[in-house]
């Protein structure tokens, strides 16, 4: 097959683009498996970690509740009982649904299990609680109808005033003071639960017993024979109360010590078990994608080289095999030019360059044999002059057609993956802010009607504070996802940089942090978006504060630069802080690469976009006393300000 030098550099094309292709390939697998760790942990691996430690929550909220009962017999605690029981059976339900291995669904049943049990002696405790409660009152009417009828019994000896019932009425007097006596050491036994005020409780009823023994052996009329059998029969049924309620506690205080241990189980289950496991899945796909990006950016660390290296080296080949033949030409048309007809060009090629040459070669073999004029041979060599300088400027345009068609490929390419990237970006934030805002809604109302309680309050300020970070996610990655097409005209960047400081002003107060500005006040128009450029040094100015220590000074100085060509106008922001990483300096204009807990990864990232779209450069580094990111800007060309 002949080799034309089209075919040459479709050839040299194609290798390049093979070797383009297979780098785009290994980048797609290395985000497909970043893409499939990330939905693994959205979809169950976090959902299953937040649901054990809601339960651990719910677990502990049900045994304070119990135990408030069991205290205070709270109606309220009962309620809240009721809501942790079906938060924790929710919680659990869902757990179960995400169990992805045995270990996980052996915890789920365990966890199953154990509450079943836990619940069941919750409920025994209350049961117990209510019963005592009711015996507690019961004993109390009681009491309240013995004493009332020794006071009836003791106003009618009063009113008699009679020596005859002189001894009754002391004995009824020694039965209410006992009668009082077993009244105050239940309610002690109720307070303290003390042994001795058992002992007590039983020693004062005996007494009781005993004054009315001592009352019965008197002479009494059939009235007062028939009151003494109606109290005794009361009290009888009044100290079987106040024993029941004894025993209520001891049940009470057994159950709760076994309600306590399988509370105790329950929680060093979730906190040494299924919690361990849970964290272990949840950083199992972060660690996966951490992985895939590793091998991506050695591969890359390969293929980039490899790509230059094949550029170079099909380019020279290229050459070579055009320039060659074009020098032998070269030197045949100066042999023919001094008179040597004899002379012959060597072909070596199979394409247009050696069809030339054979065409050359028989045009000097015509003029040779027709032994053709001086002046028509110059004529002759001119125009092979203009022919092979048109193939020259044909070749070098093609050449340079084919390069500008490849960097407008490769331009083309890079848009529409970042249009793609913003686009997705965009969607996703859009699509989190409304949950956002239904979760912040909530968050309110739940304040609002629980009020300043000590349990809630904890919780509320944890998931208000997500809730901030999350929703600051979401509007710098909308800034991210933005797209550029706003109208540039020449401003001047002072205006644009006074708006940035006016902007951080607070924050830098709050911080205890100076902004120092070195900006002449007239200077050179810039081409540009001002609202945009706004918030690239509303950025940086942001960023140098939070990486300052109090105290701190953040510098915001411009220098102009020309460079033969060009003027550049460079606007560094500098802080005092510990400076970058050196590992870091080239990832910190990465997406979503932070050091910070609170940031998000994406302020530096939103700088490069805008820089770029302007048609500037922005580089970090680290200086002597802390770092610097300087933003250069082409300067608009015969466009002054004034002022």
């Amino acid at each position: 097959m002949r080799l034309t030098i089209a075919r040459k550099l479709a050839v040299g094309l194609a290798l390049l683009s093979c070797l383009g292709v297979g780098a785009m390939l290994v980048v797609y697998r290395g985000l497909a498996t970043v893409q499939e760790a990330m939905r693994q942990l959205a979809e169950w691996r976090e959902p299953a970690s937040t649901a054990s430690h809601e339960m651990e929550i719910n677990l502990n909220e049900i045994a304070l509740a119990v135990h408030r009962y069991v205290d205070t017999a709270d109606p309220a605690a009962l309620e809240r009982i009721e809501s942790d029981t079906a938060d924790f059976e929710r919680f659990l339900a869902r757990y179960r649904e995400l169990a992805r291995t045995d270990t996980e669904r052996s915890f789920g049943a365990a966890l199953g299990a154990e509450f079943a049990r836990f619940e069941e002696l919750a409920g025994v405790l209350i049961e117990a609680k209510e019963r005592q409660d009711a015996a507690f009152r019961i004993a109390g009417e009681g009491f309240e109808q013995i004493d009332a009828s020794l006071d009836g019994y003791q106003s009618v000896a009063v009113d008699l005033a009679t020596t005859t019932f002189s001894p009754k009425l002391f004995l009824t007097l020694d039965l209410e003071a006992d009668l009082a006596e077993v009244g105050v050491w239940l309610a002690n036994f109720q307070r303290t639960h003390s042994p001795e005020h058992r002992a007590l409780i039983e020693a004062n009823q005996q007494e009781f017993r005993l004054a009315l023994t001592r009352f019965k052996e008197l002479s009494l009329t059939p009235d007062e024979q028939e009151w003494a059998r109606t109290l005794e029969a009361t009290f009888d049924r009044t100290i079987a109360l106040v024993r029941e309620i004894v025993a209520l506690d001891d049940t009470l205080r057994t159950q709760s010590g076994a309600f306590d241990r399988l509370g105790a189980t329950l929680d060093d289950l979730l906190d040494e078990q299924v919690q361990a496991v849970a964290y272990q899945a949840l950083y199992a796909p972060r660690r996966e994608a951490d992985r895939a990006t590793e091998r991506v950016t050695h591969a890359l660390r390969l293929l980039i080289p490899l790509f230059f290296l094949s550029a170079l080296a099909i380019g020279f080949l290229l050459v070579r095999l055009t320039t060659e033949p074009l020098k032998r030409l070269v030197r045949g048309t100066a042999a023919i030019s001094e008179g040597n007809l004899s002379y012959r060009v060597t072909k070596v090629t199979r394409d247009e360059l050696g069809d030339l040459a054979e065409h050359f070669n028989r045009m000097v073999a015509r003029l040779e044999a027709t032994t053709v004029s001086k002046e028509r041979l110059e004529a002759s060599e001119a125009d092979l002059r203009a022919t092979v300088e048109d193939l020259l400027r044909e070749m070098a345009e093609r050449l340079r057609a084919e390069a500008e068609q490849t960097r407008l490929q490769e331009s083309l390419r890079r848009s529409e993956t970042m249009a793609a990237m913003g686009t997705l970006v965009a969607g996703v934030a859009h699509e989190v802010r409304n949950p956002l805002f239904g979760i912040s809604s909530t968050l309110d109302a739940l304040e609002a009607r629980l009020g300043p309680r000590e349990e809630t309050r904890r919780h509320i300020a944890v998931l208000r504070g997500e809730v901030d970070r999350l929703s600051q996610l979401t509007r710098d990655l909308l800034n991210y996802g933005r797209a550029g097409g706003a109208a540039h005209a020449p401003d001047a960047i002072a205006a644009a940089i006074d708006d940035a400081i006016a902007a951080c002003a607070a924050l830098g107060r709050a911080a205890g942090i100076t902004i120092a500005r070195h900006v002449p006040d007239g200077a050179r128009a810039v081409v540009m978006d001002r609202a945009a450029m706004t918030q690239v040094f509303t950025n940086l100015i942001e960023n140098a504060i939070q990486h300052s220590p109090p105290d701190g000074i953040v510098t915001v100085e411009t220098e102009v630069e020309h460079d033969g060509q060009h003027s550049w106008l460079h606007c560094a922001v500098r802080d005092t802080g510990p400076g970058f990483r050196d590992e870091d300096l080239g990832r910190v204009f990465e997406p979503f690469f932070t050091r910070r807990r609170d940031g998000t990864g994406l302020g530096l990232s939103i700088v490069q976009r805008i820089v770029d779209e302007h048609g500037g450069r922005v580089r970090a580094a680290n200086v002597p006393d802390g770092a610097a990111v300087t933003v250069s800007l082409p300067l608009a060309e015969r466009q002054m300000l004034a002022g």
